[in-house]
């Protein structure tokens, strides 16, 4: 899910993958629950 990194404006900014996949799986999570 790398690509995800472009829309928060750091596609080359590979530190903080470790945070917004954090944040993404916890929106995921979100998701899973609203469904």
């Amino acid at each position: 899910m790398i690509f995800m990194t472009e829309s928060r404006g750091g596609g080359n900014r590979y530190e903080e993958q470790a945070e917004w996949t954090s944040e993404c799986f916890s929106e995921l999570d979100s998701l899973r629950e609203a469904v």
